[in-house]
């Protein structure tokens, strides 16, 4: 149900994440089977979900009826606004291997990598495992070090994301944007 090449970000601005985590669970655990527990990014205070656009359209119209809903959910394909707590840039790496043996190694390799390059990486709080997320501060030359892991016989989606700080309408809002993405792919 979730190895299509389509993504779908269903993305939370909570005032309580925890609150947000019990709310939400149930239903995205009807849908998702890696929702043991919420996939919730410590860095971005995000939830992210990976399927098609009716699955996510549909999860996102649930959640979103809930009365005791926080604050709104919002969803997106290709261009996301995100709204933060805190007034901080980061950075997007992720790679799609749906049942992949390699995975485990391939996550291993890339932290290595991040690390040679000073990244300031989280083992713990930077994955997650609906995407194979790695997010990392915002650095832009570690996309460069895509090729040092495609390596056969793992077939790799990259993409990379520089989300950049805008002027927020107010001092309450910090808004960010997706200002640059591209993607770089290699079959072996």
């Amino acid at each position: 149900m979730f190895e299509g090449v389509c993504r779908s970000f269903i993305v939370f601005f909570p005032t309580e994440k925890v609150q947000l985590e019990k709310e939400t669970e149930k239903i995205l655990s009807q849908y998702c089977p890696l929702c043991k527990e919420l996939a919730c990014d410590l860095h971005f205070t995000i939830c992210y979900f990976s399927a098609d656009y009716e699955t996510c359209k549909k999860i996102a119209d649930e959640i979103d009826s809930m009365a005791q809903m926080p604050a709104p959910v919002e969803m997106a394909l290709d261009a996301v606004k995100f709204s933060y707590i805190e007034a901080i840039d980061k950075s997007l790496f992720w790679w799609d291997i749906p049942k992949n043996p390699e995975i485990v190694s391939l996550r291993s390799v890339f932290l290595e990598i991040l690390k040679k390059h000073d990244a300031e990486i989280d083992h713990e709080d930077t994955w997650d495992p609906h995407m194979n997320i790695c997010s990392i501060p915002g650095k832009t030359n570690e996309c460069a070090l895509i090729s040092e892991f495609l390596k056969e016989p793992v077939k790799v989606s990259f993409q990379f994301l520089q989300l950049s700080r805008m002027l927020p309408d107010n001092e309450e809002d910090d808004t960010f944007e997706i200002v640059r993405s591209w993607k770089l792919s290699k079959n072996n």
